[in-house]
């Protein structure tokens, strides 16, 4: 989780699918405090 809020790229992997996600980098600092939260 830690590298998906730094960078915003995630690749998720189920069977024969894979999906990527990119998030924007305006809204990065949303996901790292999302993540600080998460962690306590």
């Amino acid at each position: 989780m830690a590298a998906f809020a730094a960078s915003g790229d995630l690749a998720l992997t189920s069977g024969e699918g894979r999906h990527q996600i990119n998030l924007p980098r305006p809204h990065r600092p949303k996901l790292r405090r999302f993540v600080e939260l998460c962690n306590g």
